[in-house]
């Protein structure tokens, strides 16, 4: 087995001992019998450490580096438009107003050299 994947199972069965370890106790707390509750946990732990391991493997195998690509994808995109650089508009609240244009200078309606 390569490193990268004996590393992996250590992390599973690590936290499936600790999983375990919880499922145990929620399921005495629930039932009150340390058979009953060892019984589901030896059953149940094995079972989702198994699948989790498949699941971990899947996911490197197949998504992560999809999910790599499409995220630095969308990065680069976000980059273009950033250094696309275009001059900033200024917005109106009027719908049929456009806003300035070249050349113009913005007034402030309210000071007094605008008064009636």
């Amino acid at each position: 087995m390569k490193p990268a994947k004996i590393e992996l199972l250590a992390k599973v069965i690590a936290w499936r001992i600790l999983s375990m370890t919880c499922g145990f106790l929620v399921a005495y707390a629930f039932t009150g019998e340390l058979k009953e509750s060892a019984g589901i946990t030896i059953v149940i732990g094995p079972t989702l450490m198994l699948v989790q391991w498949g699941f971990e493997i899947a996911w490197d195998k197949h998504i992560r580096m999809r999910l790599r690509n499409a995220i630095s994808r969308e990065q680069g995109r976000i980059g273009r438009l950033v250094r696309w650089g275009r001059e900033p508009r200024t917005l109106s609240v009027d719908v049929n107003e456009q806003g300035l244009k070249s050349g113009e200078e913005w007034s402030d309606p309210k000071s007094p050299e605008n008064a009636c």
